[in-house]
């Protein structure tokens, strides 16, 4: 897949430009996942393998004036469902290097000690009953320059020295160059 960097526009002298970060950014890291399990799947049915599903959260819904309408997402982005019975639940978050220099700060949703870490929650509640879970970090500079997939247990998101962040050290040892991959042994390792 060709990756496309975001257009630039001349700046006034002395100004430096905004950090790449948003929902446009994540609308476009889970697009990059997406195609990566589509190439996995393309790979499994060349080989004669089961392929894997990849199903998309259905979104919540709620009665508003006598309407059942949609008001939200779900709780994780994916499941990606496996042969012989596996699957992994995940959420792909992304954030650009240039907001994030030294640490990646955790959106609300996956911190456990704030009412809005749902998310999080959400996967550590699907841990307890044996699923598996696990977040899809990329990170933006020119290009998806960095990726970890990480675990989420039943105690919560991999420790860190912060509830609110965790540095680029700490998150080395999850780092990967294939997350559809990483996501895929999670998953497999779970069932040994």
């Amino acid at each position: 897949m060709t990756q496309r960097a975001p257009t630039s526009y001349p700046l006034l002298p002395g100004a430096r430009p905004a950090p790449i970060d948003g929902d446009a950014l994540g609308a476009s890291w889970e697009a990059w996942l997406d195609a990566a399990v589509g190439v996995e799947i393309s790979r499994a049915q060349l080989t004669r393998f089961p392929a894997p599903m990849l199903q998309a959260t259905q979104p919540i819904y709620h009665q508003r004036g006598g309407y059942w309408l949609p008001t939200g997402k779900g709780w994780l982005d994916r499941v990606l469902y496996l042969p012989q019975g596996r699957a992994v639940h995940y959420d792909a978050k992304a954030c650009a290097l240039s907001a994030h220099p030294r640490r990646w700060a955790l959106p609300q949703a996956l911190r456990a000690d704030l009412p809005a870490g749902h998310q999080v929650r959400r996967g550590m509640d699907l841990a307890r009953i044996g699923h598996v879970a696990a977040i899809a970090l990329g990170v933006w500079d020119q290009g998806w320059s960095r990726i970890y997939v990480l675990p989420v247990t039943a105690e919560g998101l991999p420790p860190g020295e912060s509830t609110a962040s965790r540095t680029w050290e700490e998150l080395a040892p999850y780092a990967t160059r294939a997350p559809i991959t990483a996501l895929i042994d999670l998953a497999c390792a779970a069932t040994r």
